[in-house]
């Protein structure tokens, strides 16, 4: 997993560092893209275009089920550091935790009747990322997905497992990214006083067919020494306030690159989060890591004519494997 955040930043770090460089090249000039943000901020809240709902663009005023959109201007407007501050402000959605698994999680509609995020379904542009081995854990995407790379964020609020499938109960939260617009980047950060940082940075290049977008993120708390206190119980079954003194990290790490050639779809993201969690009476330091990639190739679908039965009439036919083929992991 070391080595996955090594390649992952280092790409990262590569793209921001030559975009200036390519972009200045003659046959690589900037290219801005005719279509504008599906959540433009200029645009009528009833028209805005979603994507989520049924898998197609539509109206949000025709979507099948109750959604929100956070836009490209309020994402920039609110200045969440982090995911989980920018759900937050949601309606409908509100940040929980649990003392052990979960450290991170939003509920939806007050929908907190486990102990990790499995009931709401987190897609990157469309999609699904999950976490199989505790059920649900979205600690690591709420702490440390670099919100730079997203253009807007569309939430389904109420189940959408017929279109996703497994931990779509309560919401589905699709993390659209930036398109290309310009090449270049841009970096930011934000030190603080007892080693409190909150840093960023994005780029975007293309040439001909082929664009790359790249974002990362380095996000951390100050230390937190306090006394833990927890009874302990013995075998006469008395119990004994037992205190301890415990350090609280706080320190989250993420990147994010998407790539596309003519038609051809590629995107990873890495993300790192590491924290405190309390068992009976102990305290541990875990730590949340997740990757993601996802390869995408649209296949057209071709639609042919079968002769018929008792009339000759024709009946459509749908040849193919179907309108896109995707696999992520």
């Amino acid at each position: 997993m070391r080595n996955n955040t090594n390649v992952v930043f280092a790409a990262s770090l590569s793209l921001l560092l030559a975009a200036p460089v390519y972009a200045a090249a003659p046959e690589c000039g900037n290219r801005t893209t005719a279509a504008a943000s599906a959540a433009s901020s200029d645009e009528s809240p009833l028209e805005i275009k979603v994507v989520t709902a049924s898998k197609f663009a539509e109206s949000i005023s025709d979507a099948p089920g109750v959604m929100s959109v956070v836009s490209r201007d309020e994402l920039q407007r609110w200045g969440g550091v982090t995911l989980a501050e920018i759900l937050d402000r949601v309606p409908g959605l509100n940040l929980t935790s649990a003392y052990f698994t979960d450290r991170s999680i939003v509920a939806a509609r007050g929908d907190q009747t486990k102990i990790n995020g499995g009931h709401i379904l987190f897609l990157i542009n469309g999609r699904p990322t999950r976490e199989v081995l505790e059920g649900g854990l979205v600690s690591d995407l709420l702490e440390s997905f670099p919100v730079s790379a997203l253009d807007h964020i569309e939430v389904i609020k109420g189940p959408g497992s017929v279109l996703y499938g497994s931990n779509a109960f309560s919401a589905v939260v699709n993390l659209i990214t930036l398109k290309h617009e310009a090449n270049g980047f841009s970096a930011s950060a934000r030190p603080g006083s007892n080693n409190t940082l909150a840093s960023s940075g994005e780029g975007t290049y293309s040439c001909g067919s082929f664009s790359l977008m790249g974002a990362a993120q380095m996000h951390q708390m100050p230390d937190w020494n306090t006394t833990y206190t927890y009874p302990s119980v013995d075998q006469t079954l008395s119990s004994t306030l037992t205190p301890q003194s415990i350090n609280i990290v706080n320190r989250s790490q993420g990147a994010y690159m998407g790539a596309s050639y003519r038609g051809l779809n590629v995107m990873s993201s890495y993300t790192d989060w590491q924290t405190a969690s309390f068992v009976q009476g102990t305290v541990g330091q875990p730590r949340w890591k997740r990757g993601f990639a996802d390869v995408g190739y649209p296949c057209p679908v071709r639609r042919t004519s079968r002769p018929g039965g008792r009339g000759g009439a024709s009946h459509p036919v749908e040849e193919g494997p179907g309108s896109t083929g995707q696999g992520g992991g």
